[in-house]
């Protein structure tokens, strides 16, 4: 039996070995159990039937992992080979300076780019410089990277979305007040860009305390960047904007005491729109409960895969057939499989059902060659209950319309404090990295209700 570091059994790694016929003498042996973290091994014989059973030269053979890749960085992301470290000539790990992908050989003369792929933009690592503009424009140079100094900074994705989201809502708001009060020309264009700086401010703030996934971190968002948003937005407009601080399911003006929440009389579209966006944020935080970690996310592309199919001669044959549909699996941080879910029979009816299981990949990880991009890291959910969801799946029908593995994902994800629609893996791979870069329309919904 293999346990992890906390004493929980990895059924994926564990099992039995049963003696066959009575009256022979045989082996027993189990190999390829891989640790995948650290944790505790534990074996032993034993015999429960009425007979003798006897068992001699029991042994445990462990072999250390071999280093197959080590890569070595200059600051800015070209590596340099260290001859002290012996490696795998054959081997390759795509993903490697700040974990993101090399691509290197793309094309059929095994060359290709050398640029590492963040998402957003392209970064060549021979010149220290992004291909395109920043989008954020965070510094007078828009291809500088890593601010200049890679030592003390990273780019996680290449751009700050969470700034520029922030800045858009801010612009509107301050484009609304600059037009009622008439302003033109550049006293119209100072004012918006003021009220773009200040809503930039309050997205980046509120993102902040998000993304750090501690206990109620979306309602303290909402809490820090309504009053960040209002108050500047206050002091923008010499107290003619009322200042107003948000808790997701409703707002208070500290001035006059007023609470406004869904369905408030005077409300407009938007205001109920916002607050029912702040209550899927509260909603959030009391799955993912007072003590909420974190998951990983993988999405497969397997363009191909082998079938059992008659050939033209009226034999049986593996033969490729295309699957355009992927597959997710969630894995904790230590990358012990908790959403696994898949059909036990591969070849089932797009609108038919079959029998499913949590071990769709027989235990292992989805290999990197066939990611579709880092594994996301989704902050601030209840693991506890994504595990209690896999384990509950065994013994459930799939179904590639109703059930499949992306539809079980998104359910493990949403009562755990990450709500979201995942009707493909590739769409919730989206959803989850754009909440993971700071696209959360719920921590922001601060925006849509307004001051009062």
């Amino acid at each position: 039996m293999y346990f992890d570091k906390n004493m929980n059994v990895v059924p994926t790694q564990s099992g039995i070995i049963q003696v066959g016929e009575a009256n022979m003498l045989g082996q027993l042996a189990q190999s390829g159990i891989v640790a995948r973290s650290d944790g505790f091994f534990y074996t032993y014989v034993t015999n429960r039937s009425e007979g003798a059973v006897f068992f001699d030269n029991l042994s445990i053979k462990h072999w250390a992992p071999m280093v197959r890749v080590v890569y070595d960085y200059y600051p800015y992301g070209l590596t340099w080979e260290n001859p002290k470290l012996p490696t795998d000539p054959n081997a390759v790990h795509n993903h490697a300076y700040q974990g993101k992908e090399f691509q290197f050989a793309e094309f059929t003369t095994g060359h290709g780019l050398a640029l590492y792929d963040f998402h957003a933009r392209m970064y060549d690592p021979c010149t220290a410089r992004w291909l395109v503009p920043d989008p954020a424009a965070q510094f007078a140079n828009p291809y500088l990277a890593m601010g200049n100094n890679p030592v003390i900074q990273v780019d996680p994705d290449g751009q700050w979305v969470q700034f520029v989201v922030g800045a858009f809502f801010g612009a509107i708001a301050g484009s609304e007040y600059a037009n009622a009060r008439g302003f033109t020309g550049w006293e119209k264009f100072g004012f918006i860009a003021g009220a773009a700086l200040v809503g930039a401010a309050s997205a980046g703030a509120g993102f902040a305390i998000a993304g750090s996934g501690i206990t109620a971190a979306n309602t303290i968002s909402i809490v820090a960047g309504s009053s960040i948003n209002s108050l500047g937005m206050a002091a923008l407009t010499k107290g003619n904007m009322v200042p107003s601080i948000s808790f997701g399911f409703g707002s208070i003006n500290p001035q006059s005491g007023k609470f406004k929440r869904f369905g408030s009389e005077g409300n407009s579209l938007l205001d109920n729109i916002g607050f029912v966006l702040g209550m899927i944020a509260n909603f959030n935080d009391v799955m993912a409960g007072v003590r909420p970690g974190s998951v990983k996310l993988s999405t497969e592309t397997d363009p191909d895969y082998q079938k059992l199919s008659i050939d033209e001669n009226g034999d049986e044959a593996f033969a490729a057939h295309k699957d355009n549909v992927g597959h997710s699996q969630i894995t904790d941080t230590d990358d012990n499989l908790l959403i696994d879910w898949g059909p036990i029979d591969r070849d089932v009816n797009l609108f038919g059902s079959t029998e499913g299981t949590n071990q769709f990949r027989q235990g292992s990880l989805i290999p990197k060659d066939k990611l579709r991009g880092e594994p996301v890291i989704i902050k601030g959910v209840n693991v506890d209950k994504i595990k209690r969801f896999g384990v509950s799946l065994e013994g459930k029908q799939y179904g590639p319309m109703y059930n499949n593995c992306s539809m079980a994902a998104s359910r493990s994800l949403s009562m755990s404090g990450a709500v979201n629609i995942g009707l493909h893996p590739y769409v919730l791979d989206i959803e989850m990295y754009a909440r993971s870069i700071g696209f959360r329309p719920t921590i922001q919904s601060y925006f849509l209700t307004g001051n009062q």
